[in-house]
């Protein structure tokens, strides 16, 4: 009803000259109290109805990133403009998109079995054989040769392998 509108006018615009008066700064609240709610009293049959405030946390904590990114610019100007250039980027439809399909692309499939080609396959051939080399050399020729590397860096310790003479 207008008699509604107009004390609820009443109190906002008290709220609003107090909000100024201590130097506050606009909050999306303060501005959709002041400029849309009474509109929407008038406009809106059966009142208002209750109001999710989920976009308000969401803007105070993208604001709270935005502000810590920026805040060594100077100039405040060109702050509030790149600011405001990083927040429409980041919520453009397109970019948001192309964010999500990036995304998902990069997402490791474990359900997805390997496919095994004859590259793959040689060269786990070729690991295996190069271990069983190594660790025949290990076990049956240690004992009879020394490589390069045990001349260079025998520091005088003793094996605890005993090497018959």
């Amino acid at each position: 009803m207008e008699n509604d509108t107009k004390t609820y006018l009443h109190y906002v615009s008290a709220a609003v000259h107090g909000n100024n008066a201590l130097r506050c700064t606009v909050t999306p609240k303060v501005h959709l109290m002041l400029m849309h709610v009474a509109w929407q009293m008038r406009n809106i049959g059966g009142g208002l109805g209750n109001k999710m405030e989920d976009w308000v946390e969401r803007l105070h904590q993208t604001g709270m990133c935005l502000r810590n990114r920026f805040r060594r610019v100077k100039n405040p100007l060109v702050r509030a403009q790149a600011r405001e250039k990083a927040n429409s980027r980041a919520s453009h439809p397109n970019v948001i998109a192309h964010t999500y399909a990036t995304n998902a692309g990069n997402k490791h499939s474990f359900s997805a079995e390997k496919v095994d080609d004859t590259i793959t396959k040689r060269r786990k051939m070729q690991r295996d054989m190069g271990r069983y080399e190594a660790m025949k050399y290990f076990d049956e020729e240690k004992i009879n040769t020394l490589t390069w590397s045990v001349l260079i860096f025998d520091d005088g310790k003793v094996d605890s392998l005993k090497v018959d003479s």
